[in-house]
């Protein structure tokens, strides 16, 4: 390569800067960690995490400075250097390989300075966080974090970014050499797939070219063949062996006139010269001709008798068909005219029940207004005869009026016959509890006076026991002073 002329690698590190972290695990030496920005796809977010790994924009709003390096947070995040957060820039990059450099953040358009690392594909983080680089370099430094013990959410070993800032090396690293110089870096394993469906679009053309070939080469040995099959009828035909004249000779054996050659040139088994004419029929070519035809005719007729054979095959079929599709509708319209029927026998059968019921209702109301109309006319001679000169008397008003006072005698009477059959319940509730009550009084007399006969019984008893003892004690009393005397 020519002096001043940039290779691929190191175009794609101007379009794509590279930062690093030496990040220290306790006590160890710290190690390397490269990433690749991607300020071609995300620019913005690029250039954020880009300043903040070199620290040249000083302090941010909050007396902090805008750097990475002997960073000692607490998980919260920090400040950007646009400000406290800015919008999320665009989703086209995804999480689907470990190593990428992702921003965190506490929904949409929070983006700070927080930010973190894939170990593994993560899709359900696509489309909710900003993808802005990958690391190119020093993926073995990250596993040996993930293994470092925590005690609640904090390592138990510090582990502190000890130095950070752009990586500007001689060479570009191994991940950068190896891969060509493209868009994107996750778009790699897109561009595989690619390649590999274009291999196998390749392959099948290449198969059907093959095909294509083979077919043409065996399209073009058929027809040579059948055109040299042409040319060797034609030169049989033009140029027909002269047939010899067997003469047969006296005194000949009779062997030697049975094997003869033919008009086609062949030996043929038979009888000899009676096979043939000795004088043979100059039209030998138009007998061939005619034996051709005769064959060419019968494949014609074998072929038409076939063609036939199959079109009466054909209108067999249909007419089997039409006759079962008939026999089906047939079924279909009677089965839907069977249905139809009982549907209106159904419908007259409930019209004559509900003309029947209306007739009744009509006949019931009609027996009603006769009786009502009967009733009242014998109450209105009544009220005519004895009550002319009440006042009270419904019938003395109209129609109306008349329906009404007849309604409210009928609730009045109602009402107190209702009112009397409370009263009787009442009366009945009230006497079953006077009763109960005399009853509970008198058990509990009846025990009280229990109670005092068994109390003077047992007093009487105690009595007698008393006056019995004063008794023995007296006659005792008297014996003894009987005995003195004596």
């Amino acid at each position: 390569m020519e002096a001043g002329q940039t290779t691929r690698s190191e175009a794609r590190m101007l379009r794509r800067p590279l930062v690093f972290f030496d990040v220290k695990i306790g006590t160890k030496t710290p190690s390397k960690i490269v990433f690749e920005l991607f300020a071609d796809i995300v620019p913005k977010t690029a250039a954020n995490f880009l300043h903040l790994c070199t620290g040249d924009k000083g302090k941010g709003n909050s007396g902090k400075p805008l750097h990475y390096k002997n960073s000692n947070g607490n998980g919260t995040g920090g400040e950007s250097i646009y400000g406290e957060k800015f919008r999320d820039e665009n989703f086209k990059m995804l999480h689907a390989t470990p190593g990428m450099l992702s921003m965190a953040n506490a929904g949409p358009n929070t983006n700070g300075s927080q930010f973190f690392i894939t170990f593994k594909p993560t899709p359900h983080l696509n489309g909710k966080h900003v993808v802005f680089g990958r690391i190119v370099q020093g993926m073995d430094v990250m596993r040996a974090m993930e293994a470092v013990p925590c005690e609640g959410s904090t390592p138990v070993v510090p582990v502190i970014i000890q130095d950070c800032g752009q990586f500007t090396p001689e060479k570009p690293p191994a991940a950068i050499r190896g891969e060509r110089d493209s868009d994107s870096d996750s778009d790699s394993e897109a561009a595989k797939k690619k390649k590999k469906r274009k291999k196998k679009k390749k392959k099948k053309e290449k198969k059907a070219k093959k095909k294509a070939k083979k077919a043409a080469k065996k399209a073009a040995k058929k027809a040579a063949k059948e055109l040299k099959e042409r040319e060797k009828d034609q030169d049989s035909s033009e140029e027909e062996p002269e047939r010899e004249i067997h003469v047969p000779i006296p005194g000949q054996h009779k062997k030697e006139e049975k094997v003869l050659p033919g008009p086609d040139g062949k030996i043929h088994k038979g009888r000899g010269s009676r096979k043939y004419r000795r004088n043979p029929s100059p039209s030998s070519d138009e007998g061939r001709d005619k034996g051709r035809d005769r064959e060419r005719d019968s494949g014609r007729d074998k072929e038409r008798d076939s063609g036939r054979d199959k079109e009466r095959d054909k209108e067999r079929d249909s007419e089997r068909d039409r006759e079962r599709d008939q026999g089906r509708d047939q079924g279909r319209d009677s089965e839907r005219d069977r249905g139809r029927d009982r549907g209106e026998d159904r419908d007259r059968e409930r019209d004559r029940g509900r003309d029947r019921g209306r007739d009744r209702g009509r006949d019931r109301a009609r027996d009603r207004a006769r009786d009502r109309g009967s009733d009242r006319g014998r109450d209105i001679g009544r009220d005519r005869r004895g009550d002319r000169g009440r006042r009270d008397s419904p019938y003395r008003y109209g129609r109306r009026e008349r329906g009404r006072r007849i309604d409210y005698h009928r609730r009045r009477r109602d009402s107190r016959s209702l009112s009397r059959r409370r009263r009787d319940r009442s009366n009945s509730r009230s006497r079953r509890r006077d009763s109960s009550k005399s009853r509970s009084r008198r058990r509990n007399s009846s025990k009280s006076r229990s109670r005092q006969r068994d109390s003077s019984k047992s007093r009487s008893r105690k009595s007698d026991s008393s006056k019995s003892r004063s008794r023995t004690r007296d006659e005792s009393s008297s014996r003894s002073t009987s005995r003195r005397r004596t």
